[in-house]
């Protein structure tokens, strides 16, 4: 345990190490969600990407889980919220945006 603790404490002293892990667990949770696109179900953009903010909030601190959740939410923007591949807002993406 208190190794653990050593390595969370390193990656919150030093925000190089832990923008670094922000934009890992991003990179992971991207390359989750495309394999995953096609078996889940409309209406899933963030699903993926929970879990990677969560984690690198709680590991890395604050910012470096506000990097990886901008990163996350420009993604599934962009991605996986329609219409695809653009960053237009209207009714629908505005609301999905919203959650």
């Amino acid at each position: 345990m208190e190794r653990y603790l050593s390595g969370q404490a390193t990656l919150r002293r030093n925000p190089w190490l832990g923008h670094g892990f922000a934009l890992l667990a991003f990179a992971a949770a991207l390359v989750a969600r495309f394999a995953l696109d096609r078996s889940l179900p409309a209406g899933f953009p963030y699903l993926t990407f929970f879990p990677a903010v969560i984690i690198t909030s709680f590991v890395a601190g604050t910012r470096a889980g506000l990097l990886c959740a901008l990163l996350s939410g420009l993604a599934a923007w962009f991605w996986f919220i329609p219409p695809f591949g653009s960053f237009t807002v209207d009714r629908l993406s505005a609301v999905a945006l919203g959650f």
